[in-house]
Parts: structure tokens; sequence; C-alpha cells
């Protein structure tokens, strides 16, 4: 009776181990749903946070279209990101990497596991990413990215009844210093350049998405 517990021990163990994906298996499976998304093309309110500089929330459309075509289109002055927004881990996961298991973390009430994504190509601007999964839905929380040239930022995604999983928000935050931000902007800088200076000058940029019209080239 004692061995033939243990055994069944031991195979509820084995179970148990084969049904969590490995690291490699999520990030595929989480591709996989992605790229069912062709392309689209949305409304977006956008609301910029940075230290020091008072911008107007504007309203535009985006544009995107695999694999790496993203557009921003606004009527008058905008202060749009450039990376952390335009699902740069389209191009990340679609090359060479390694993939690292980092453990859990719970992100907007949601258990996420940690995935460290190191690039093979040394041509990246990223060097490391971090994406915190919810594995059962396949929905990317949070994404926090190291970079060569554009520091580091970290984007959350917020989620709502869009198709396919699109977000229904964004807020990009990162940390601004010496006029380089690590999250490109277009814009003239050139009047709050001295401000951009300060050590901790911080920035956050949120995006609230709407009206999403998805394949509409495929469809």
């Amino acid at each position: 009776m004692k061995n033939w517990i243990l055994s069944l021990l031991f195979v509820m163990a084995l179970a148990g181990l084969k049904a969590g994906e490995t690291p490699q298996e999520l990030l595929q499976a989480f591709m996989e749903k992605t790229l069912q998304v062709n392309d689209y093309k949305a409304k977006v309110n956008i609301k910029v946070e940075v230290d020091f500089i008072k911008i107007k929330e504007r309203k535009a459309v985006v544009l995107f279209e695999q694999p790496n075509t993203f557009k921003f289109s606004t009527g008058g002055f905008a202060l749009l990101p450039k990376k952390g927004v335009d699902m740069e881990y389209i191009s990340l996961l679609q090359d060479d990497y390694t993939a690292i298991d980092a453990g859990t973390e719970t992100v907007q009430e949601v258990e996420t596991r940690i995935i460290k994504v190191i690039p093979s190509n040394d041509d990246k601007d990223i060097v490391l990413a971090k994406m915190y999964i919810h594995e059962e839905s396949k929905r990317l929380y949070r994404m926090e990215s190291y970079t060569k040239q554009s520091g580091t930022y970290t984007v959350d995604f917020f989620y709502a009844d869009h198709p396919y999983d699109l977000p229904d928000k964004l807020k990009v935050s990162f940390d601004v210093k010496n006029q380089k931000l690590p999250v490109s902007l277009t814009g003239d800088l050139e009047s709050v350049g001295r401000e951009l200076e300060k050590e901790n000058a911080r920035g956050v940029v949120i995006l609230n998405y709407s009206d999403y019209q998805v394949n509409r080239k495929t469809d």
C-alpha cells in the first residue's frame, strides 16, 4: 500500500510538471494569438504626463499592419510615444531569442508568468525584456524593456472587451534624463530642455483605445 501511494504521488507530481508551459511554449502561444491580427484601425485618446511639460489631451487614429507598420494620425500638436506602444514585442519574438522563466507576479489582480526575453541579435535596441503574461488567456499585462538607446520603460496593458484581446488602454512609464527620453517622442522640446535634464523627471503616456476595426483587409 505504501509503495502504491508513493507511485501515485510521483505520477501526480509528473502531471503537475507537464501541465505548465515552458517559457518558449508560452511565448509561442502568445505570438500565435497576436498574429491573428493582420491589421487594425482604432481611435485613441492620448494623455501625456511629463514633468515640466503641459500637453493637452489629444484624439488620434492609429493604424497597424503586419509586420511592423504602426502610424498615428492626429490633428494639431501631439506628443506621441514611438516606443512601447507599437507592438514591438512582435518583432522581438519573431527573431531568435533566449527565454527564461522568472517566476510569477500579480499584475492588476491577475497572476502572471514573468518571462525574460534576451534577443540573440546584437543589433536590436532592446537588450532585455520582461514580459508578464497570463498563462490561461495569453494576455500580456506588462512589458519592461531595457534598451541601448532608449533607456528603460514599462508598458502596462489593460483589457476590456475588444476583439482578439486587443488592449483597452496602455500606460507607458519612463524616466526623463539628460533630454534623452526612454521613449522617443515627437514634438518641439527645445523650450523645456533644461528642465528635462533633472535627474528625477518622470513621464507617463496613457492611451485609451476605442472603435477597433480589425482585419479590414482580410475579412
